[in-house]
């Protein structure tokens, strides 16, 4: 018996082989575009909203998990919070009117306040493709609406995430939620 987890991209390539039995399980852990409020841009909560606003969560999930995981609206699972919870949907119009409402206007291709674009580099970690697939295809979204995201992977050696404009963020449990949640959010650990 062998056992090992494989990645999204992965499984058609395993599942080809003779005598191997792929399992899919779930998990509870999650990836999400962490946001440098510190950023000029970034700082002004309307262009963040915006930001997730012009994210279509369900072409990630097709094109990056090969339609395994589901959107995530916090780092807590549905388990232990509202399953109604409000989530961001791909919404230009509205992202629009925020950017509108935060002094951008796009009259050439990125969104602008007084002629400056709407620019952020979104750092990912070079040894998780699964990070690098989801940043890649997010800039490539927020490129094509107007906003100048510019993919950033780097090693982890050189990777300050505080520092960073963006960083695709990845934590959680493959196996027991309680592992990660617990360590992060219960009053004993801080």
């Amino acid at each position: 018996l062998h056992i090992a987890q494989i990645t999204p991209q992965q499984k058609k390539a395993v599942e080809a082989y003779e005598h191997v039995e792929v399992k899919t399980l779930q998990t509870a852990d999650y990836r999400a575009l962490q946001f440098n409020q510190q950023h000029a841009q970034l700082a002004d909560e309307r262009v963040r909203k915006a930001i997730n606003h012009l994210i279509d969560r369900d072409q990630l999930i097709q094109l990056v998990l090969h339609g395994t995981g589901e959107q995530a609206f916090g780092p807590l699972q549905r388990s232990f919070a509202r399953a109604d919870a409000d989530v961001y949907r791909l919404d230009v119009e509205q992202a629009t009117q925020l950017l509108q409402e935060a002094g951008y206007k796009k009259e050439t291709k990125y969104f602008e306040n007084e002629g400056e674009a709407l620019q952020f580099n979104v750092v990912a970690p070079i040894t998780d493709a699964v990070r690098v697939s989801l940043a890649t295809v997010i800039v490539e979204q927020l490129q094509a609406q107007g906003v100048n995201a510019i993919l950033q992977t780097k090693d982890w050696s050189n990777i300050t995430i505080e520092a960073e404009d963006t960083f695709m963020i990845g934590w959680g449990s493959e196996d027991d939620p309680d592992t990660h949640t617990y360590r992060v959010f219960h009053s004993t650990e801080h």
